[in-house]
């Protein structure tokens, strides 16, 4: 239940709990394709057709993977036509490696 309202109640805004905090940059969409997002474990970064095609379908060909979902690429043209369809739909495909082995671990749609 909310306090009845006298006419004397006046708006005092809550104190900045990080006033020194700086405000973020403008977000660029699509990012660069050099953008690199480092963790501890992982590095993110924007896929590279070229590069990624043939070492992502390594990483993913295996039955384990592909037990529960449908279309299995067979080899790495296939994987390249699905990363620059995904492309052409607007999304950025992002490539996650290790950063101890810098080996391809998976994709983000």
């Amino acid at each position: 239940m909310s306090a009845p309202e006298t006419g004397d109640e006046r708006f005092v805004p809550i104190r900045d709990a990080r006033p020194e905090d700086v405000p973020w940059p403008v977000m660029s969409w699509p990012p660069p394709p050099d953008v690199r997002l480092p963790g501890r474990l992982v590095e993110v970064a924007p896929a590279v057709t070229q590069r990624d095609a043939e070492e992502l379908f390594r990483a993913s060909d295996d039955d384990r993977v592909w037990q529960h979902l449908a279309g299995r690429p067979r080899g790495p043209l296939a994987v390249a036509e699905r990363l620059e369809q995904r492309r052409a739909a607007g999304a950025v495909p992002w490539i996650v490696r290790l950063r101890t082995a810098a080996s391809v671990r998976g994709r983000q749609r």
